[in-house]
C-alpha cells in the first residue's frame, strides 16, 4: 500500500508541482519547458506500457518496489534520466 502512494507522488504530484513552478515563472525558462515536456512524454509512455502489460508483470515479486525506484528514477532532477534517455533516442 504504501508503494501505491509513493509512486502516485514521485510519478505525479511531486512532478505536476515541478511544472507548474516552471510555468509560473515570467519569462519561462525553454529549458526548463523542455525538460518537463520530455520528463511527462517519458512517464506517458512508461504508464501506457504498464497499462498494457501490468496483468502480466504485476505477479512479479516486488513489482510495486521497483515500480516506485523506476519512477523516482525518473523525476529526480539529479539524474536527469528523461533528459538522457531522450536525447539518446533521438540519435536513432
Amino acid at each position: 500500500m504504501l508503494s501505491h502512494v509513493l509512486s502516485a507522488w514521485f510519478a505525479f504530484l511531486l512532478p505536476c508541482y515541478g511544472t507548474w513552478k516552471a510555468l509560473s515563472h515570467r519569462p519561462v525558462s525553454e529549458p526548463e519547458l523542455e525538460k518537463w515536456a520530455m520528463y511527462w512524454s517519458v512517464v506517458g509512455a512508461f504508464v501506457a506500457l504498464e497499462y498494457v502489460a501490468e496483468w502480466f508483470i504485476s505477479w512479479f515479486p516486488f513489482y510495486w518496489e521497483l515500480k516506485t525506484i523506476i519512477l523516482l528514477f525518473l523525476s529526480l532532477p539529479q539524474t536527469q534520466a528523461c533528459t538522457s534517455n531522450v536525447r539518446c533516442s533521438r540519435e536513432y
